[in-house]
């Protein structure tokens, strides 16, 4: 009998064993003799194999087991395992997640016999004479997606956070007493102190369900080896995490340009037959996420890109290289030095989308090349800015909009000594400084009933090295909001997301790095 109440923690711990198999797996792809791989696949295979047939799911515990049963017998031959059946072994894993994704989906499982056929081919005697073995298509998205629907939580940290619920009840038991006392300032000072707590609660919860980079980008190592294996190539990963660890929305946000990044590397970084490593490394510092993509290839090949360039666009031909340039042709220009476009690669464009997925998240993306000596390969390097889901925020009222803008972006709140209406007012000169009216109404494409009542208070942003000032009517509070991303606003880029205020009505949060850019 299946025991449906414990089906999503299966599916948890049966995604994380099969990540934990392939990663057996490539370790042994590259030391076929080292017998400590083969113990750890069957320690693997052994585990999904009892958890898939307590929960009955058969097909998956029958297969499992087969496979189970092929690396004893390699353990008892003392015999390394062929490289034509981990090819086949990489294809029932994409086909096992292929089987708990219709678990997950309607409780039932599918045909598991093509991703083992292979087996029956290896150990039966007539099949010997056989080299081709079944293939089970593999689903891309599947195999490289990434394992972002659980966190590993300690029990200490459950601990803390039911310790903190317990000090929240307790002051609002407290506080209850003091208002049936009619204690005002009792009251008040308890009301700071359940503030202090909640905050604290809430932070506790958002450091919990933050995700490592190392489980969430498990999947980058499977990718390089596929990559690498299709291309001819021979690349080792060298993955760098520092331990760090971001909300899922963060990692999302940056995932797509980090793949690109990647296979840009094994693609574009190394000819057929070569070697080399590619490295991906991540750092967080003040408020920035750091990535860079390193390979130890040939370098870039800038005469091919500014001569393919040059075949559209004349004036490429005739300039001079430069780093402009060179950014020009990488994250423009659309140019790749392939001759054709294969599946993964060769239009150009993954670049041009990692640049524009920098400029969306108000990043930067940089290349250095270079195609001799000891720092021989090129890298890329991807920063991009994190913004907090609790911050205190500048809020203001226009007609019927509420509005929000994060007091980290604001530089000061001025009010300028002419009460002239801001609104079609290009620019106003302050501290000798010329700054720049950013014009809201209009890139929002709302209107005002009253216009003139924006006399001359502005807050005046820092972006890119300049200040632009964004006129406020009169009446505007400072306060502490909670960031919620909801998807219905998401494609508006001028809209980071929404809070409730303190007065409990619904606030716009801008988005200042696509306002200001």
């Amino acid at each position: 009998m299946q025991l449906i109440q414990y089906k999503r923690l299966f599916l948890s711990e049966a995604r994380s064993r099969l990540k934990q198999l392939e990663d057996a797996l490539l370790q042994l792809e590259k030391t076929p003799d080292a017998r400590q791989h083969v113990e750890a696949v069957l320690l693997t295979l052994h585990g999904l194999k009892s958890d898939a047939a307590t929960m009955s799911y058969l097909h998956l515990a029958n297969a499992v087991h087969s496979i189970e049963e092929l690396f004893l017998a390699a353990k008892q031959r003392k015999e390394p395992v062929a490289s034509d059946v981990l090819d086949h072994l990489f294809m029932a894993i994409d086909a096992f997640r292929d089987d708990l994704a219709h678990i997950e989906r309607d409780n039932t499982e599918i045909d598991l016999g093509p991703a083992t056929a292979f087996i029956l081919r290896k150990t039966s005697p007539v099949a010997l004479k056989k080299k081709n073995a079944v293939e089970v298509p593999a689903r891309k998205e599947d195999v490289y997606a990434p394992l972002a629907s659980y966190v590993e939580v300690s029990s200490e940290q459950l601990d803390a956070v039911l310790s903190m619920s317990n000090d929240i009840i307790a002051t609002n038991q407290q506080m209850q007493r003091l208002v049936q006392r009619n204690d005002a300032g009792g009251v008040r000072l308890s009301s700071h102190t359940l503030a202090a707590q909640a905050s604290n609660l809430r932070e506790a919860v958002v450091t919990m369900k933050m995700i490592p980079l190392k489980q969430y980008f498990a999947f980058i190592s499977r990718l390089v080896r596929d990559l690498a294996r299709e291309q001819r190539k021979f690349i080792t990963l060298e993955f760098r995490d520092n331990n760090l660890r971001f909300e899922r929305f963060i990692l999302e946000s940056i995932r797509e340009a980090c793949v690109q990044l990647v296979k840009n590397a094994v693609t574009h970084g190394f000819r057929e037959g070569e070697s080399g490593k590619v490295s991906v490394v991540f750092g967080f510092k003040s408020d920035r996420i750091f990535i860079s993509v390193i390979d130890t290839g040939h370098g870039i090949d800038w005469v091919t890109l500014k001569r393919v360039a040059g075949e559209t666009d004349p004036s490429v031909r005739k300039a001079r290289m430069t780093p402009a340039l060179q950014d020009k042709l990488l994250f423009e220009a659309g140019v790749s030095s392939r001759p054709e476009a294969t599946l993964a690669s060769g239009r150009g464009l993954g670049l041009q989308l990692v640049a524009q997925t920098a400029g969306a998240l108000g990043g930067t993306i940089t290349a250095i090349s270079q195609s001799r000596g000891r720092g021989r390969g090129a890298r890329f390097d991807l920063t991009v800015p994190v913004t907090p889901t609790l911050f205190r925020a500048l809020t203001w009222r226009w007609g019927p909009y509420y509005f929000a803008l994060p007091l980290f972006t604001i530089e000061n709140v001025i009010q300028l000594t002419e009460r002239a209406p801001m609104i079609g007012r290009q620019s106003f000169t302050y501290k000798n400084k010329h700054i720049t009216v950013f014009n809201l109404t209009r890139t929002l494409g709302i209107s005002l009933t009253d216009e003139n009542a924006l006399v001359g208070t502005v807050a005046l942003v820092q972006h890119s090295g300049k200040l632009v000032a964004l006129p406020l009517p009169t009446s505007v509070s400072e306060q502490e909001l909670i960031l919620q991303r909801i998807t219905s606003i998401a494609k508006n880029k001028f809209i980071m997301g929404a809070a409730v205020s303190q007065e409990s009505i619904p606030v716009v949060i801008l988005n200042y790095r696509a306002l200001f850019s």
